[in-house]
């Protein structure tokens, strides 16, 4: 999907204030915060920031209960899209993964996501290389992006690094990429599935 500069202006604006954003929350990550404390603060500053959460209220079609938080917290071995709960104090030694959207402005707005893996307190050596390496495979994968690039290649970049470090990838995951709505979003492998161009 083709942005015209002025929503890419309006992304980039975004983007720039949700990283901002996702800095306070890393920031408070410690040991004996809740994940709920940070989910507060994650909605505290959205609107501040003039944003609307993008997570809180999403609705997978045919699932009846909507998605009630801010930031998916996602702690040690889960993978993603982890629920905040007002029960779940962070342990040292814990990796935490931060993951955010906001739509900017909160009225008709654009959509930017991120997230960030953030240690709690001092951890150990596989954590941190864990996270070192996912952080290399976020470089190599951004390394790959150009004009006519395919979405294989920048799954392929990804897969390589993870798979050469002893890693593996979650073939039934995969990003998005569209800034225009939350529910029209196509979806970009992390592997390197072929794709045809068309």
């Amino acid at each position: 999907m083709v942005k015209t500069d002025a929503e890419i202006e309006l992304i980039a604006r975004g983007g720039a204030l949700l990283s901002r954003v996702l800095g306070k929350i890393a920031k408070h990550v410690a040991p004996g915060v809740t994940t709920a404390e940070l989910d507060d603060l994650a909605e505290k500053e959205i609107l501040k920031a003039g944003g609307k959460p993008a997570f809180k209220g999403y609705r997978v079609y045919g699932v009846k209960q909507a998605y009630n938080s801010t930031v998916c917290t996602s702690v040690n071995d889960e993978v993603v899209h982890g629920l905040a709960h007002p029960g779940r104090f962070l342990k040292e030694g814990d990796i935490i993964g931060l993951d955010i959207g906001m739509q900017f402005p909160a009225k008709d707005g654009l959509f930017t996501d991120m997230a960030m893996t953030v240690a709690v307190g001092k951890v150990n050596e596989p954590a941190l290389k864990l996270m070192r390496v996912t952080r290399e495979c976020l470089e190599r994968a951004i390394a790959v992006v150009h004009a006519g690039a395919r979405l294989s290649e920048i799954g392929s970049a990804v897969q390589a690094h993870a798979e050469g470090n002893g890693y593996g990838v979650v073939r039934d995951l995969s990003a998005t990429a569209s800034a225009m709505t939350f529910t029209k979003n196509r979806a970009c492998p992390i592997t390197s599935t072929p794709t045809r161009r068309t």
